[in-house]
Formats: C-alpha cells, structure tokens, sequence
C-alpha cells in the first residue's frame, strides 16, 4: 500500500541517505558524478533539511508498505503560488505511479489551500521526468539557466500547472496561464529541418559514438523505412505518431522510434516501457534501463537483431494506439 506522511526532525539521516542514494543512480546520465556530489552537498545536508522542515517548509515521505521510496518536498511562494520542489522515487519503484500520486498529493493541497498555480524547474536533459509532468498537465512556461557556483549551473526548464477552482478569484492569473498553456507549447520538442549528419559530427563526442551514431542512423532507416529527423535540439527520430494526455489537453507529436548519441551514453528511444514487451529485453544485450529509454555505452554492446524486435514492437504498438501519418 502507498502512502505518504510528514517528515520530521528525526527523519533527517533517512532523507540524506535517500537522496543520495536516487541521485547517484539516476542523475549520473546527466549532469557528472562531481556536480551531483557538490548538489548533494549543498541541498541535501543535514543542516539544510534540519533548517528547512524547521522553516516550514513540507518535506514528506513517500512509503510503499511503511517502507520509504522516496520523498516529495514543496513550499509556499508569493502571490498564492506553490512551488514543487523535490519529486523522487527510487529506481526500483519506478513505474509503479508513485510519483503521479505524489503530484496529485501536491496539487490537491494547493486546491484545499486556495493556491492559483503549482510550478517547478526540471533538467531539460531529464526527459523522463518532463513527460510525467507532461503528461499530468504541466506546461512548460520558461528557461532558466542558475549559477550554482563552483564553475556549475543548473539549466532547466520551468513547468507550471493552473489550479482551476472555484475558489480561485484573480482571473488575470488564470487567463496568462491559459494563455501560455496554448502558446509555450511551441518550445517543446518538435521536428524540425536541421542537418542530421552535421548534427551527429558536432554532437556525438568522440570518434567512437560518431560512428555508432552513423551505423545506428542507416539501420534504423533501413529497417522502418522512415527518414531520419531532428526533434528539438539532440534527437534524432523515424516516423511520427500524435499523442493525447489522458489527464490534460495536453497534445503532440514524437518519433516512433530514435536516439540521442548523449554524453554519457547513447540513448535509445525505442521501447514502450510496456510489461508485454519486457521480454525482447532479455537478448538485448549490455545495457542500462530507464522507464522506457535504453542506454548503451556502445553499439557493439547491443544484439541488433533484438533491437530490431524491439523496433517492430514499439512501432505496432503505437501505431495500434495513436494516430500516425
């Protein structure tokens, strides 16, 4: 059973050991071990929590049977908006749709306590996140860029959610974040007309993921018969479908299947994340799994056959689902 439940002074140990334990395993794909050590330093020390909860600032345990997975930490802003401010849940639980329930936790308290809005900022390199926050009704509204020191920064995006009640009296607000909600979806990623071969020359690293990238670009056209295109700033996708959130208004389109050759590893958009599929992961190979992004070192590391069984499956599925060109 899940549940959630206000920290206190007592479970300061607990909230460091968690916090560092999520970050080391899942932020080491996008910022380095040396910025993640600083960060934890610096926003998780037992001072700093100890100061926080003491501010009034509501730090709660996420708990799966009494046992904590994570945690969710928000505060009070100025002109009735709450801030988000830390959403995790370990790895293994990921999946699980515990965070969703943290964010309906957070929202519904904003709702009972007469907030207009919910915003946060996340990475713009954590893709995973953004479409959870995504997919429940966030809208991203701007860029930030913050210096954090030690030659570090945190370059993020900001997602603000418009709390619709009754109780809600300043219309203005509403109306400008309805207003972004139809008009900041233009800075999303979408497809566009950049070169992908410059883009693999400039972006990919080192000789290795360069040539990975090229061998990974010429198989994947070849197998769906799709062109390659850039989505946004770094992937490169095959074919398109167009997505509707459940929850929100919220629509779009995404490749079918693609990848990003990133720094720390080449991402592989090509698997849905769906308990059926799970399977065709077992011949895949060497490799490190996220919801429903796969990272491999090198392509070499991988059987491309099996990746190619994962191709078609992802593909059926989502042609089966949405609704595609």
């Amino acid at each position: 059973m899940f549940s959630i439940r206000k920290a206190n002074t007592t479970d300061i140990e607990l909230l460091t050991n968690l916090a560092r334990e999520i970050w080391t395993e899942y932020y080491t794909e996008i910022i380095s071990m040396e910025q993640i050590e600083y960060m934890l330093n610096m926003m998780y020390s037992h001072k700093t929590i100890e100061n926080e909860i003491l501010a009034g600032v509501y730090w709660n345990i996420l708990e799966e049977n009494n046992k904590p997975v994570g945690f969710v930490v928000f505060t009070n802003e100025s002109n009735k908006t709450l801030k988000l401010n830390k959403l995790y849940v370990q790895v293994t639980h990921h999946g699980k749709g515990f965070g969703q329930k943290a964010i309906n936790y957070v929202v519904n308290f904003a709702e009972q306590n007469e907030f207009t809005s919910v915003y946060l900022v996340v990475n713009k390199k954590n893709l995973r996140a953004i479409k959870t926050y995504e997919r429940y009704g966030f809208v991203c509204t701007e860029q930030v860029i913050k210096d954090i020191g030690k030659g570090y920064v945190m370059d993020d995006f900001v997602y603000t959610y418009a709390i619709v009640s009754e109780h809600i009296k300043n219309n203005t607000v509403q109306t400008n974040l309805t207003f972004k909600r139809k008009n900041m979806a233009e800075i999303k990623t979408k497809q566009n007309n950049t070169d992908v071969h410059e883009f693999i020359k400039t972006f990919a690293d080192t000789e290795q993921k360069q040539k990975d990238s090229f061998e990974l670009l010429k198989l994947m056209q070849d197998f769906t018969g799709y062109e390659p295109k850039m989505w946004g700033t770094s992937i490169i996708g095959f074919g398109q479908y167009h997505y509707k959130s459940d929850r929100s208004t919220q629509e779009g389109d995404w490749p079918l299947v693609g990848f990003s050759p990133r720094k720390a590893a080449i991402s592989l958009y090509v698997y849905t994340g769906s308990k059926e599929h799970e399977h065709l992961l077992n011949d895949l190979g060497k490799f490190k799994m996220g919801k429903a992004c796969i990272y491999v070192k090198k392509l070499s590391d991988i059987n491309q056959e099996s990746l190619k069984k994962l191709m078609k499956a992802t593909i059926n599925f989502l042609q089966s689902k949405y609704e595609t060109p």
